[in-house]
């Protein structure tokens, strides 16, 4: 099968410059989140061959666990995925834009609970060093608790991190569904523009 993705990936780069989707470019098919699929569908499978072939030791893992992304690739066969990906694609600068905001709250929030908690013996060392904190507070920004005994301060930013966490949350599942709308909208005047040069 890995043959087959690979002569599938050559003749999407060789239509690639008379590809809309692609820019009309080699490289924007390269470059765009489907591109990439459909390489790491089957570039572990070439990796796996040298290693064999060279008798470098290498743990098989990970390339098998990415061979899942080929399931991806049915995007070129159901319309349900393009039309997702078309979501992802309109309301890019909103989601990168609310992750950059919410690594710096994530960290933030990580060395508040440092400073407040590291000597708090109820929380038994839980925020004794930044990475510790980082993990238990990347946990708190999803809703769930994994310490509660909180000294005052703690639970001050408890409260303040609970409001970030679900305007986190919120900015990107409303871009996404104002995006879905808007590509649905467009879906559908393309197809009534189609069905009038039908006529």
């Amino acid at each position: 099968t890995a043959v087959v993705y690979t002569l599938l990936y050559l003749m999407r780069l060789i239509a690639a410059p008379y590809d809309p989707r692609a820019g009309y470019s080699v490289m924007g098919f390269i470059n765009s989140f489907f591109g990439t699929v459909d390489l790491i569908a089957f570039l572990p499978f070439y990796f796996e061959l040298a290693a064999i072939q060279y008798g470098l030791p290498y743990d098989f893992a990970l390339p098998r666990f990415l061979r899942l992304f080929r399931v991806l690739q049915l995007e070129h066969y159901t319309e349900a995925f393009t039309l997702i990906d078309d979501v992802f694609r309109a309301c890019k600068e909103t989601l990168i834009a609310t992750g950059f905001l919410a690594v710096i709250i994530w960290v933030g929030a990580a060395y508040l609970f440092f400073v407040f908690e590291r000597e708090n013996p109820a929380v038994e060392g839980a925020f004794e060093n930044i990475p510790n904190s980082m993990y238990y507070t990347a946990i708190f920004l999803s809703g769930e608790w994994g310490q509660v005994d909180f000294t005052p301060k703690g639970k001050i930013l408890c409260c303040v991190l609970v409001v970030a966490g679900i305007g986190l949350y919120s900015i990107p599942v409303g871009a996404l569904f104002d995006a879905f709308g808007e590509v649905l909208e467009e879906k559908g005047q393309e197809d009534e523009e189609d069905e009038d040069e039908k006529k």
